[in-house]
């Protein structure tokens, strides 16, 4: 493992999509590759450590030219579901973080993508609060959405443009609940929170504020 980031995932089902995600067939691989090396020494993890009790995936870095899967990233997917529950981030560099919205669609499910609006409208003001050099990179994930569905969301993302401090969202699209359009969408996440850069300017100065 060469790379540990985590994801805030934030939405209707979100609990539910972590371990939907974290027991696909490649995670299960990845899994048994990483706990063979952690109980021969070989990774920097605890022999100890309780694997299968957290929403952790391991799966191949997207974000290596050379040796394409030859580097493993541990994602650990973190649902933050309870209305009184705030983000657990701190007014520093929130390093190695990102926060991820999620419109998910299960199969032989109805997504109710009203009850999304208050929610994202909620967390986007509360990351707004943090000095812009705390703020961690941020993803509209959409897991086999309807064109109607992601209207709604992208429709929802956009508004918050017309504030006085808009922030920057990106945009991650799963066509389907298929294990390899799911894993795609979050290897490219991860490769984002990687290659992620805060406002220099910001996070020298956030001390002041």
């Amino acid at each position: 493992v060469t790379c540990r980031v985590q994801f805030l995932l934030l939405g209707e089902g979100a609990r539910d999509f972590a371990g939907y995600v974290t027991t696909t067939e490649m995670a299960e691989s990845y899994l048994g590759r990483q706990q063979h090396e952690v109980a021969e020494g070989k990774d920097g993890l605890s022999t100890t450590s309780t694997l299968g009790e957290r929403f952790l995936l391991f799966c191949p870095r997207v974000d290596r030219e050379e040796g394409l899967g030859a580097e493993l990233a541990r994602i650990e997917l973190t649902p933050i579901v309870g209305f009184g529950d705030s983000l657990p981030l701190t007014r520093q560099f929130n390093e190695n973080i990102h926060v991820v919205f999620l419109c998910w669609q299960p199969e032989g499910a109805t997504l109710d993508t009203s009850a999304l609006t208050s929610e994202f409208m909620r967390r986007l003001a509360e990351i707004r609060f943090l000095p812009k050099g705390a703020r961690p990179p941020l993803t509209l994930l959409m897991v086999n959405c309807n064109e109607k569905q992601r209207g709604v969301v992208e429709s929802l993302m956009a508004k918050q443009k017309e504030m006085d401090e808009p922030l920057t969202i990106a945009q991650k699209l799963a066509e389907s609940n298929s294990e390899d359009d799911v894993i795609t969408a979050l290897q490219l996440i991860c490769r984002d929170t990687v290659s992620f850069k805060p406002n220099v300017r910001y996070t020298l100065s956030m001390k002041d504020e």
